[in-house]
């Protein structure tokens, strides 16, 4: 049975300087992964787009209608002290 991890090339564009969940954080974790040999033993699973009727099986409609606001901002918003998002 293999171990499956969500990764994409896009993660460190995540990138709040000061954050704890910010580009390095994700570098460095790779990094790990490789020089433990982990990464060849799991298979990675890049996340993608899904239709918005499969979105509102686990998601209000008011949720995705925040998150589809908060996405056409052009900067970064915090959610809350723990959580942001960016362009």
């Amino acid at each position: 049975m293999a171990t499956i991890y969500a990764t994409h090339p896009r993660y460190p564009g995540h990138d709040l300087p000061g954050h704890v969940e910010r580009a390095e954080r994700i570098r460095a974790v790779w990094r790990e992964l490789d020089e433990s040999g982990l990464t060849a033993r799991m298979q990675p699973l890049q996340p993608q787009a899904v239709d918005t009727d499969l979105v509102l099986t686990v998601h209000s409609a008011d949720y995705l209608d925040l998150l589809r606001r908060i996405s056409a901002t052009p900067r970064t918003t915090l959610l809350d002290p723990d959580t942001y998002v960016g362009p």
